[in-house]
């Protein structure tokens, strides 16, 4: 995933530890130019349910996003938040949180750039 940060562009990796039938457990690491940070460990529960509502009107459309070569279908939640427009495209078929991207105010501040099951054990 490619975050826009005060000091530039940064790579984002999130590695899946674990998965349960409650919560998935994932590792992240940021690497910037030559500098790596480790991130924390984090539990997140597996729901069916986008939580953006919460605070304030959504509007939901549908969308195909291009990424490492792929059409993912994507829902997209546009919503105002701080009165500054969001939109998250979300997809089932990325895993963790299924965030394809976000804009805030027209500019893309996160998008995945691949994903896969690289060193993944075998079944």
């Amino acid at each position: 995933m490619r975050i826009v940060t005060p000091g530039g562009d940064a790579t984002v990796t999130r590695e899946v530890i674990e998965v349960t039938d409650d919560e998935v457990v994932s590792r992240t690491f940021i690497v910037q130019g030559e500098r790596r940070a480790d991130g924390p460990t984090m539990r997140r529960p597996r729901q069916k349910t986008f939580p953006f509502g919460e605070r304030g009107p959504v509007t939901w459309s549908e969308e195909t996003a291009e990424i490492d070569g792929q059409s993912i279908p994507c829902h997209v939640a546009t919503m105002t938040r701080r009165g500054t427009e969001v939109r998250r495209w979300i997809s089932s078929q990325v895993p963790i949180d299924g965030l394809v991207r976000l804009e805030r105010g027209g500019e893309v501040v996160s998008e995945i750039l691949e994903w896969g099951t690289d060193g993944a054990p075998e079944d």
